[in-house]
């Protein structure tokens, strides 16, 4: 398990543990765009959370925004998963989001 510690403005170190933040996605089109923004204005450290993006097999463009984003970020944290879990081929597996 990957974790990390920190010091608070306290000088008391903060454990902060590896996560994994799964976000369930069905006919989120419209969504989208707020959701990238707000997981790319997260603090907690890169190297300790990762996003994953499950389309929920929508009826709307949900999964060709998430091609679309997935292919103009190609090297982050964020996994984008088909409605049976596997990554889709298809689509970029990684998703930058930077500070």
């Amino acid at each position: 398990m990957m974790s990390h510690r920190v010091e608070d403005s306290g000088s008391e170190d903060v454990f902060l543990p590896k996560v994994s933040v799964v976000v369930p996605i069905y006919n989120g089109e419209a969504d989208l765009p707020g959701l990238l923004e707000c997981l790319e204005a997260q603090t907690y450290p890169r190297d300790l959370v990762e996003y994953l993006l499950v389309d929920n097999n929508s009826s709307d463009r949900t999964a060709q925004v998430l091609e679309n984003a997935a292919a103009s970020h190609p090297t982050e944290k964020i996994t984008i998963r088909t409605p049976d879990g596997k990554q889709d081929s298809n689509v970029p597996t990684r998703l930058e989001i930077t500070r």
